[in-house]
């Protein structure tokens, strides 16, 4: 199963970030590739989220769980229905000195064997690419608040 890893370095503290990661919901308003996402069921530490998003073109959608750890600034996921065989990962914040680095971890399996050496590759490379736009996303989108914060003070 393919396992990926992309993460970013942000100018912001893993308090400003976290909440705002956490609001999944609001990830088709600034991520191009992000069709939709719904909350099915929410509770202080799970929601259950349906998603649709573009990858390389090709629209996908699976439903997950969602696990906050708030205190160690983490999100656990996991497809229970959808487009691949399994699909799961984690957000993980870390503070440094010059802010944060918000990595995002996949693990993904589409369920065809006999064509894995071959797909596996691909499927890496164009789930890194759409990742790494999602956390592009995300550092436009506070940088854009930021600077709302500043034109209104």
């Amino acid at each position: 199963m393919p396992h990926i890893e992309v993460d970013k370095l942000l100018k912001y503290s893993c308090d400003a970030i976290y909440p705002f990661i956490c609001r999944m919901e609001r990830y088709p308003e600034f991520m191009d590739n992000v069709v939709e996402v719904k909350i099915l069921e929410r509770d202080t530490c799970k929601t259950i989220t349906s998603w649709k998003v573009f990858v390389d073109g090709i629209k996908v959608g699976w439903i997950e769980e969602d696990l906050f750890d708030e205190k160690n600034y983490k999100i656990s996921y996991k497809q229970i229905e959808g487009d691949f065989t399994n699909f799961n990962g984690e957000w993980i914040l870390e503070k440094t000195q010059e802010g944060t680095i918000v990595k995002l971890i996949i693990d993904v399996d589409l369920g065809i064997s006999m064509l894995a050496n071959f797909i596996n590759p691909i499927l890496i490379k164009k789930i890194s690419d759409n990742s790494m736009k999602m956390l592009e996303s995300i550092e436009k989108e506070l940088n854009q608040k930021e600077n709302e914060i500043k034109m209104t003070s």
